[in-house]
Parts: C-alpha cells; structure tokens; sequence
C-alpha cells in the first residue's frame, strides 16, 4: 500500500495544476467570489476637458493691471463623485494644456458599477476652505482652495467638457514702502487673519466666498461680504516719518500716524490753534494709550510713551514704574511733560476732537504718575493746555 500511494501523489498534483491553468487562460477577467457566480470588474474611460471660461472672474486683471495666472498644472487632480460617492481621481494628460493654460483635458478609468452613458457626475479639484488663508503670491492665492462645477454633467465614454467655478474670492494688499510689515484682517466678525507682507509691500488673502472681512489698520471698517471669485485690491501708500516726528506704530483708519518728538511743547488755548487738524484725534490718542509703553519718570517729571515691543499688552491705564527692557536713549518714543502751573502732577494734551454735544469744551489727554485717561476729559476750549502735533501718512 505504502509504494501504491507514492506513486499516486504525483499524478494528483499534476491533475491539480492543469486545472488552475486552465481556469486562469481562459477567465482573466473573472473573480471569483467566494465560490458565488462570477463578477465582471468593469473599466470604463473618461476623459474631460476643463474650460477655463468657466473662471471668468480669475482672469480678469488685478490692482496692478496683471492677468492672474492659470490654475492647471500636470500635477493637478480632478475628483470625479457619482452623487457623494468618490469614484476616482483624474489627472492631466500630458500635453494637454492649451496655450496660455485656459484649459486642460484630464484622463483616467472609472472602475464601478452603474456608471453608464448618461449617468450625472460632478467634479471639483481641492478641498473647499472652511477659514480665511494667506498665500505667498497671486499665482499661489488662485491655486488654493476649491474649484467645482456648479451643476452635475452627464457622462459620456466618448468625452465631457465642464467648466469649474471657483469657490473663494481673494483679498489683494499693496501697502507701498510698507514691507514685511503685519496686518491684521477680521474675517467673519471673529477670526483674525494675521498678513504679513512681503519684501515689496504686497500680500494676498483667500477667503471663502460668501464671508466678510474687516481691515482696522487699512481703514476698512465696513464689513465686506465677498463674492465667488472677486478680487478685492486693496492699495495705500506708507509716507516716510517726517523730521522732528516718531512713529509709534500707531496706525488709525488705514493711515499711519506720526507723533511730534520734542523735550517741551507749547500752552495754547483749543480756540486758539488755528489748524486742528494737526491735533491728535480722540481716536489717535486712545490708540496711543492702548498699543504703547507708557513709564512715568518722577526724575524727569513727565511720561515717556514707547513703540509697543513683542510680547506687549494693553497697560488699561495705569503706566509703569521703570523702563523694563526699554531705553529713552535709543528705542522710538516721545516724552510727555507735566503742564506748568498746578499744584498737582498733571498731564493735559488737547485733540483735535470737540464735544459734540457742547462747542464750549473738547477731549484732551490726561495724565498724572498713576492714570492715563485719553477719552475721559473734556477742557474748556479757552483754557490753556499743551499742544503736540501729529503727521499722517497719505
């Protein structure tokens, strides 16, 4: 028994082998599942060809009279979805993008069921953004976010055409001789979106299109609701600080404001000063006691007001006893004196700024070595009070 069993084995096997052959030449495109009836896999091919038309608000010109870029690039992906249902991902056959990049035709297989002549599909490239985001430049602002068709196009084997809208709008900065400088947007009334500027002043925002934005520092403080594909251009001009003024970093209604540096400043009465204008507003002096380093120096009987360094916050009135990491001798500042003549150690500045409930009296700034108050204070407008001077840039 025992020579009669190897003698079998071999043939057993051979039988075996032959079988498999067998099946797998003759069904290649067979699975087999898990011995229920057979499942044809099937292939089909698609190929679309997206028109750049379709972003007709992308091509148009920017703030500095530039057509932006064209997104397509061959490293691009068009999602295809049946309903919710991701089906594949396309890519650009090489080549294919027409001149000047108004469009590109994408190729690939859809592998699925159902999916016939006929059947409704949609496509986008990216990920919709649900927050405000900066970029690097206008080709990289128009490159980010999502771009989709508005509506389902019908398949067909032999070749679609769609056209993607884009979903975001683009908030464009050009801040002249303001490079690498910082500006703070307020998307939506709660986030901020912190730009920083390049080298030439320039800086740019993608913003989902339907969100607003506010702009303190750039004197946008109506709201803006944005609008798919807008682009909104924003352009100021940084004047250079004037002789004998300081720039304290105060910025207000989009214009930089430059205080007057002096070791004394003149008594006037408010009636008396024949341009106002020259005055610091309410606003600006309120501005001044909230983003500023204030110290009161009893040695030198007045207060000296800093550029804001990194890491400062808001003093809420009360100035600080010593310069901390602060130098008079060498970082931006001005000094502020005591007003001659009282009894008590008192500060007031006049604004350019009257009551507008009483032409008699107007805001002025008040100090002494503990407080200071710049919108609590009113001084009749004959009283004598001292005068510092602003600048603002255009």
């Amino acid at each position: 028994m025992k020579r009669t069993f190897l003698r079998i084995l071999p043939l057993a096997v051979a039988v075996l082998l032959a079988t498999s052959c067998s099946k797998d030449d003759n069904n290649t495109n067979e699975v087999v599942n898990n011995g229920q009836e057979n499942v044809q896999t099937k292939t089909l091919p698609i190929s679309i060809t997206v028109n750049q038309k379709g972003l007709s608000k992308l091509s148009s010109a920017n703030v500095t009279g530039e057509a932006l870029q064209p997104i397509f690039e061959t490293s691009d992906k068009l999602a295809i979805y049946n309903g919710g249902t991701f089906l594949t991902d396309l890519v650009i056959k090489e080549g294919s993008i027409s001149q000047g990049g108004k469009s590109a035709t994408f190729e690939g297989e859809i592998t699925a069921e159902g999916i016939v002549d006929g059947t409704e599909l949609t496509a986008k490239i990216g990920t919709p953004l649900t927050d405000a985001i900066t970029a690097t430049s206008r080709e990289d602002a128009v490159r980010k976010g999502c771009y989709q068709i508005s509506a389902p196009f019908v398949y067909s084997k032999d070749g679609n055409s769609i056209a993607l809208e884009e979903q975001n709008a683009y908030i464009e900065v050009v801040w002249t001789n303001k490079g690498n400088a910082t500006v703070e947007f307020t998307v939506n009334d709660s986030k901020t979106v912190s730009l920083t500027l390049n080298d030439e002043g320039q800086g740019w925002i993608v913003v989902p299109a339907g969100k607003s934005f506010t702009c303190a520092a750039l004197g946008i403080t109506e709201a803006k609701t944005t609008v798919k594909g807008n682009i909104y251009g924003i352009t100021r001009e940084f004047s250079a600080v004037p002789d004998g003024y300081v720039d304290l970093g105060i910025v207000v209604d989009g214009k930089s404001v430059y205080f007057e540096k002096s070791t004394s400043y003149p008594t006037s009465a408010w009636t008396d000063i024949s341009d106002k204008t020259t005055l610091p507003s309410l606003e600006e002096w309120i501005a001044l006691a909230e983003q500023c380093y204030w110290v009161w120096s009893s040695s030198d009987n007045g207060m000296y007001v800093f550029k804001a360094k990194e890491g400062f916050s808001n003093q809420n009135g009360t100035p600080a006893s010593d310069f901390g990491s602060y130098d008079k001798d060498n970082d931006p500042c001005i000094f502020l004196p005591v007003l001659s003549g009282y009894s008590f150690v008192l500060g007031f500045y006049w604004s350019g700024t009257q009551d507008e409930g009483d032409a008699d009296h107007s805001y002025c700034l008040y100090f002494d070595s503990g407080n200071v108050d710049p919108e609590n204070y009113l001084g009749g407008v004959s009283t004598g009070y001292l005068v510092l001077t602003v600048r603002r840039s255009n």
